[in-house]
């Protein structure tokens, strides 16, 4: 098609296939990822949605990867993500913003998920 420079978007559920679509293209094919109000996994949506329970079906009844952080680290292009702390859906916690900075800060995804998701948003109002 004579493309010589591709950039791929992605918002909400989108941003997971964008970063998906950017880390597993041959190199050099992508040359920008934006993701756009997007998540660190389907389960962060799920607690932050519906509760902590949520969490763990998450992982069972879906067949494919929703870890968005591995994705868009291993895409070799330039990065931008877009966020948005009062998003009503990806609450801040679970967005892909904060879940990269925990995971690259603490080095454990299972640490990115406080244990009352108010506790960020109060923390906030606060200051």
């Amino acid at each position: 098609c004579n493309v010589e420079r591709l950039a791929v978007h992605g918002e909400s559920i989108g941003g997971m296939v964008a970063s998906h679509a950017a880390a597993h293209s041959p190199p050099s094919y992508v040359d920008m990822l934006i993701v756009d109000r997007t998540f660190t996994n389907l389960g962060a949506v799920a607690q932050y949605l519906v509760g902590g329970w949520t969490r763990g079906g998450i992982k069972i009844f879906t067949c494919w990867n929703t870890d968005n952080i591995s994705n868009y680290k291993a895409a070799a292009c330039y990065k931008v993500i877009c966020s948005d702390v009062d998003d009503e859906i990806i609450a801040e916690p679970g967005s892909l913003k904060s879940g990269l900075a925990m995971s690259l800060e603490l080095g454990d995804l299972e640490l990115v998920q406080p244990s009352n998701p108010r506790e960020y948003a109060i923390s906030e109002a606060t200051r």
